[in-house]
């Protein structure tokens, strides 16, 4: 290959220099440039410096090589060993900063038949100064180290060896080499697990077309990894790379990880010398589902998938990307140190590389140096899709996941026990009261002449509220009811409802709502599910039912003294069963509580309750209003179906709290009276959907009311936080509410920086006791 390249004019690209190529094609932007900057002192003669480049360069023709369309559409290398250097500028300039010739002279380098390296000298009075840029598709890293020895060699008037393999030989090579059956067998193996490229994951939303290219870097102690690796038989490169893998689960809440890294292509020794583009584009491609396995373990797959990677690297990297949809997300490389300086008359000078103007196709870069005594990390990133905060988190997890292997027992830590953050454990207050009937009691005693509720059949005070709750409760045990006993009930939407609820409370019992719209299945279900002791309707026919005309007969007024625990039940919900079966969410009077004393609507005179029973808001307007003494306005089963109903309700009573759906609120928001009367309204809650901008500020163009985003499960007691919406554009769940602790964490459950993506974890006292009966599903 070598005598016959002698007579070839055109050459093939190697796949990474056509990657290079479509990339550089596709933009203006500066990308792929290579530029340095070496600062003499004022005994090195310009033109001495200018005749050693000329000479370094006419040493490697291959660098004189032309990037060429040919007649019959292929990308090809041009043999240019005869082509003139453009004329090497001398400027003599009073002074000039890094910043200045990076600004001056940094531009892109046109592929299409052009010279593929610019030099220019600057000359002080105080200094020589060298810039050069070279384009990446004829050279690397350590072609630009041997290009910089043999400037040397030059300028001493020294001989410069030829390389044996030179670029144009070395894609000849490739070209021959890049497809084996065992390279396509093993990619198609590992990419059959279906795992994506890794991205990490984006804080904004920009155009990444129009972001500009930032830089941040830090620094890690390499005493504790020279340690590290030596104990362990591991390389720094390895190391890091799983450190970063790691890091990537966590913040892409993804065990699967697809990350891109380069190798710098020369296993070969007869490679070392060679001036050209040898680097190689390797997938990483890493299964960390099992989440119990030891660190130890995982550097180890880490280790064989990089070692893997290095044994199929002539696999060319733009057919794997085009076979396998593989995307430039995250790039990862680590470089061992080069010589970055030049002894020009027996003194040393440092080379400056002008980073920070290059353009990258990839979401993010980082880079690892190590040169033998430090070692630096880099971020490039696009600042239209992360902010430099969150960057700058990303970098300062991976450090904290390198400490973690440091400081810890590597036969015991596992995978899932790495943490990004220190959390603190939540400190909650102990409730006052913590039951529903006795604050509802405290609320008798001190406002037993003012209205309680509003309904279709009454209207009660507080003490009229409290002696038909108190008759429910005292039939119910006086016909044996014992305390924690299940009791269903399906009543339509009247004042006998909201008593039963209490009376149920009272006699130590747990409510199960009942929709009286249910499917009879879904009611057998439930009644079958919850054990249910009792069901309160309005017939008292079926096997165990009690008709509520008969409690409220009860002629005991009194207070009941039931002993129970905070910690017993208050209330049972059935989730929708859209996943599956419903299941029955326990509440405790704790849970409730809590909940029913935080919220704000709180804060206010009177709520509107539209919801169905059956649904969690519905019981968060009820056990609010009676425990802290706020007036219910109880729309009845008409008026929460008829618009027409409900905006007369709603005129008459003027509520001050009203709750809706968005999609609900959207729908009303189109009918002109309802849009005329809900000015009395003080605090607009959306919940139960996603919060909508729309119903927002179609509601604020008729009442001043504060809008409010509810949210929260009801295994979390209906809601763990609320948040005052102000503006549409910026709309967040809030912080959680007292004794509420919410946090997003991982996919192993550890705590996540703030700002990155996660699930949100809901603690606290709202935290219900889990599903009925069900404690498979409790546990997951």
């Amino acid at each position: 290959i070598i005598e016959s390249a002698k007579d070839i004019e055109y050459f093939p690209l190697t796949s990474n220099q056509l990657g290079i190529y479509y990339e550089c094609m596709q933009s203006e932007k500066i990308k792929y440039t290579m530029p340095i900057a070496v600062r003499f002192d004022n005994s090195i003669e310009p033109d001495k410096l200018k005749e050693a480049l000329i000479k370094t360069i006419e040493a490697h023709p291959y660098l004189k090589t032309r990037i060429i369309n040919t007649d019959d559409g292929k990308i090809m290398q041009k043999r240019c060993d005869g082509a003139e250097i453009d004329e090497i500028e001398i400027v003599e300039i009073d002074a000039i900063t890094n910043k200045e010739i990076m600004k001056n002279d940094i531009k892109a380098i046109p592929l299409d038949n052009n010279q593929l390296f610019r030099f220019k000298i600057y000359k002080t009075s105080e200094e020589t100064i060298l810039f050069s840029d070279f384009h990446h598709i004829i050279t690397d890293g350590v072609s630009q180290d041997n290009f910089f020895n043999d400037l040397t060699k030059a300028f001493n008037s020294e001989k410069i060896e030829t390389e044996k393999i030179d670029g144009f030989v070395y894609s000849l090579i490739e070209n021959q080499t890049a497809i084996s059956e065992s390279s396509e067998k093993f990619f198609k193996s590992q990419f059959s697990q279906g795992i994506e490229s890794t991205v990490l994951t984006p804080n904004l939303n920009g155009n990444p077309e129009i972001g500009d290219i930032k830089l941040i870097s830090d620094n890690v102690d390499s005493t504790f990894v020279r340690h590290f690796c030596n104990d362990y038989s591991i390389s720094p490169n390895v190391l890091f790379m799983t450190a970063t893998i790691l890091t990537l689960n966590k913040f892409t809440f993804n065990s699967k990880s697809l990350i891109t890294t380069i190798f710098n292509g020369r296993a070969n020794s007869d490679y070392f010398d060679t001036q050209g583009m040898l680097v190689k584009t390797l997938p990483i491609i890493v299964n960390g589902e099992n989440r119990e396995m030891m660190v130890e373990d995982y550097i180890k797959i880490v280790d064989k998938a990089w070692k893997d990677a290095l044994t199929h690297s002539n696999y060319p990297y733009t057919k794997l990307a085009e076979d396998y949809q593989l995307k430039p997300e995250f790039f990862y490389a680590f470089h061992k140190s080069f010589d970055d300086e030049v002894i020009l008359n027996g003194k040393k000078y440092k080379t400056t590389d002008l980073d920070g103007t290059v353009a990258t196709d990839y979401k993010i870069n980082l880079d690892v140096f190590d040169d033998g005594e430090n070692i630096s990390l880099y971020i490039e990133y696009n600042d239209q899709i992360y902010t430099e905060e969150y960057v700058k988190l990303f970098l300062q997890a991976i450090k904290y996941t390198l400490f973690q292997f440091f400081v810890n027992d590597m036969d015991k830590l596992r995978i899932k026990d790495i943490e990004l953050v220190n959390g603190e454990i939540p400190e909650f207050e102990e409730l006052d009261t913590p039951f529903l009937h006795k604050r509802f009691e405290k609320q008798v005693e001190e406002k037993g002449n003012e209205i309680a509720l509003v309904a279709t059949d009454e209207t009660l005070t507080y003490d009229e509220l409290n002696q038909k709750a108190n008759r429910i409760a005292n039939e119910l045990i006086k016909k044996g009811v014992k305390p924690k006993s299940n009791v269903l009930v399906m009543l339509p939407r009247n004042s006998d409802l909201i008593a039963t609820i209490i009376g149920i409370f009272k006699a130590g019992c747990t409510f199960v709502p009942i929709d009286l719209e249910y499917p009879q299945e879904r009611i057998d279900y439930i009644y079958e599910n919850s054990q249910a002791d009792y069901i309160i309707n309005t017939s008292g026919e079926s096997d165990n039912s009690i008709d509520i005309k008969e409690l409220i007969k009860g002629e005991n007024i009194t207070n009941p003294d039931v002993n129970i625990s905070p910690y017993d039940l208050a209330y049972m919900i059935y989730t929708s069963g859209s996943t599956g079966n419903p299941k029955g969410v326990m509440i405790s009077h704790e849970n409730a509580c809590n909940e029913a004393a935080e919220n704000p609507k709180c804060e206010y005179s009177s709520i509107l309750s539209i919801a169905t029973i059956a649904f969690d808001t519905s019981l968060e307007d009820i056990l609010t209003g009676i425990t802290n003494g706020i007036k219910i306005i109880f729309a009845d089963d008409i008026e929460i179906k008829n618009i027409v109903d409900l905006i007369r309700l709603i005129k008459e009573n003027q509520p001050e709290v009203m709750e809706f759906t968005p999609s609900r609120l959207l729908s009303y928001l189109e009918i002109e009276e309802f849009c005329e009367v809900i000015g009395c309204g003080k605090c607009i809650v959306m919940g139960g959907e996603q919060f909508s901008a729309k119903a927002f500020n179609g509601v604020k163009q008729y009442t001043n009311a504060k809008v409010y985003n509810s949210y929260g499960p009801t295994e979390a007691t209906i809601a763990s936080n609320y948040k005052e919406i102000t503006d549409p554009e910026n709309i967040t769940v809030g912080k959680a509410l007292k004794n509420y602790v919410t946090e997003v964490r991982d996919l192993d459950g550890k705590l996540l920086p703030k700002g990155v993506m996660g699930e949100l974890y809901i603690g606290g006292i709202g935290v219900g006791k889990g599903y009925y009966n069900m404690p498979e599903k409790t546990a997951e």
